[in-house]
């Protein structure tokens, strides 16, 4: 449902985990078990025959996404002067002025990408979300806010970056970065939007796909015969893409009684509803596109937020548990999401500095084996968020009484 929501219209937005191993990261919803660097180098070398004449500039964005995947892998290693890397991938002049031929690019969205990348235990986690039909003073807007000129061509923006040295609650710091950074595109548009699209909420969008159900019910069935028939990945896009059109047809009050309806067919000719962008398929770099067999991997629950192990459908086991139950996982979601809004807010303070490195006097580590020392081996640090600041309590991890 959620690539399909993104296909009517609605941003992408979501958390794609890397992990280091032996000096190179690893993208954890690659297929094929390789270093990401050496997916965009092939991609950059398969580029300089596949993009020829008014296409060439594609040649110029593959080189660049290359580099990122290599500066990348300096940010893991801590080679880089900062904890947090972000690049802006604008949607390119060429299919803005329509003087290119290339496909794959949602020309009807005009969607540009914006990667924030921070350091983890594991690796480097990249936030990834878009900004749709490409404002201008939205635009500009951002480069202010993030420190990246946005006036420039599109290739030199994709070529720039910026670097934040933050070393305490880097998660939060990266949350309250790309909210801000939706916030102020979106105040560059006169009517209401969410990362300029017309779904102002994530929930616009399900409940316009929830309302088909039937719709759904179809698209599940029958993508669970082309997997057991192995007829091959074309036929699963072919069958999402009819999908996708038939549910945005029939939200806009269009008789469909299956995808197979021959409105349905007009529509997918003449729309656009195809996975983003002309790389995504070749470098994975936008990692817009998720596989649709049943594996685990790595990465953040759609559901309940935590950094887990989760299926192909981005849900952790617990929440798939619930959701067999009976549990309403989107109620659920929705509760999530205002709780951490909350913790977002709090974390919009750091923005106003966010080039200052922000650190513990003492590791939180060391402070642990301390604090075990001094109050005994079930005494634990709290930390806990208020208005204005933060305060640290010792407590017994068995009563919770406060010992400090």
């Amino acid at each position: 449902m959620t690539d399909i929501a993104e296909r009517i219209g609605y941003p992408i937005n979501i958390t794609v985990p890397y992990r280091l191993k032996d000096g190179a990261l690893y993208a954890q919803t690659d297929t094929v078990e390789r270093p990401f660097h050496n997916q965009t180098l092939q991609a950059m070398l398969a580029g300089k025959t596949n993009f020829i004449g008014d296409q060439a500039f594609e040649q110029t964005r593959l080189a660049h996404e290359h580099d990122e995947a290599l500066l990348a892998d300096r940010l893991a290693r801590g080679e880089l002067e900062g904890t947090i890397l972000v690049k802006i991938s604008k949607v390119p002049d060429a299919v803005v002025e329509g003087r290119t031929s290339i496909k794959g690019y949602r020309r009807d969205l005009l969607r540009s990408f914006v990667r924030i990348y921070h350091r983890t235990p594991d690796g480097v986690d990249c936030r990834l979300f878009t900004l749709d039909h490409n404002n201008r003073e939205g635009m500009q807007r951002v480069g202010e806010l993030l420190g990246i000129d946005t006036m420039k061509g599109s290739e030199e923006i994709l070529a720039d970056h910026t670097l934040f040295d933050v070393s305490d609650d880097i998660e939060a710091f990266t949350e309250a970065l790309a909210s801000e950074t939706i916030r102020v595109y979106d105040s560059a548009i006169p009517t209401e939007s969410y990362a300029g699209s017309i779904y102002t909420s994530k929930q616009d969008a399900m409940g316009a796909i929830l309302s088909q159900g039937h719709l759904v019910d179809q698209h599940m069935r029958t993508i669970s015969d082309i997997m057991a028939q192995s007829l091959g990945v074309d036929r699963l896009e072919t069958e999402r893409e009819r999908t996708a059109a038939a549910i945005k047809l029939a939200s806009e009050g269009v008789a469909v009684g299956s995808n197979a309806d021959s409105s349905v067919t007009s529509e997918v000719s003449t729309g656009n509803y195809g996975g983003e962008c002309a790389t995504a398929t070749t470098t994975g770099m936008n990692q817009a596109s998720q596989t649709m067999e049943n594996v685990w991997s790595h990465g953040e629950c759609q559901v309940c937020f935590a950094k887990t192990m989760v299926g192909s459908c981005m849900v952790c086991a617990g929440c798939a548990a619930a959701d067999d139950r009976g549990v309403d996982l989107l109620k659920l979601r929705e509760r999530n999401l205002k709780r951490r809004a909350t913790r977002q807010k709090i974390a919009q303070a750091a923005i106003k500095a966010p080039r200052e490195s922000v650190a513990y006097s003492q590791p939180v580590e060391h402070k642990a084996d301390s604090i075990k020392q001094r109050y005994g081996k079930h005494a634990v640090l709290k930390r806990e968020i208020i208005i204005g600041g933060a305060k640290q309590t010792v407590r017994d991890r068995r009563t919770d009484k406060v010992l400090a």
